[in-house]
């Protein structure tokens, strides 16, 4: 995935003919960071009642998000078949929400690897790992290549 170009908040994005299946398989695994991992606060004596709102706000940007999602991956405007690949067409706004989604589902692939802090490479692969292995390595590529994109404005 590289920028094209960029201009009147338009972002041009060549997606290679591997990329573009690679971004829709990623995409298509949020959310991944599981509902119950974002406490309101680390102590006991948290308020149920609070941590409820939470819980509940959270599934709802979470729905919000997979509508958005589903949406931008069906626009014929967005996603353009070239004879190299696609040309993906996104907004400075798109980014931002597209990079949360991204980190999502990175974040969330490593947290059901078990959080590894250190040995990451060490991780031993197999059937249940690698989906989620190769889900957090290509969601960091594509979060890469867009904060490379928004850097240079």
């Amino acid at each position: 995935m590289k920028l094209l170009r960029k201009g009147n908040d338009k972002f041009v994005f060549h997606l290679g003919k591997r990329d573009y299946p690679m971004l829709r398989a990623v995409l298509d695994r949020y959310p991944v960071i599981p509902s119950a991992h974002q406490p309101l606060s680390r102590s006991s004596s948290q308020n149920e009642s609070n941590q409820r709102l939470l819980d509940e706000a959270l599934a709802e940007q979470r729905q919000e998000n997979k509508r958005q999602l589903k949406k931008l991956l069906a626009d014929p405007d967005r996603f353009k078949e070239t004879t190299h690949g696609w040309h993906l067409i996104l907004s400075s706004a798109d980014i931002q929400w597209l990079l949360q989604v991204l980190n999502d589902i990175r974040v969330g692939s490593w947290i059901v690897l078990g959080a590894p802090e250190e040995d990451l490479w060490n991780l031993p692969l197999n059937e249940q790992t690698t989906p989620h292995a190769l889900a957090m390595e290509m969601a960091g590529y594509f979060e890469v290549r867009l904060l490379e994109a928004i850097r240079e404005t």
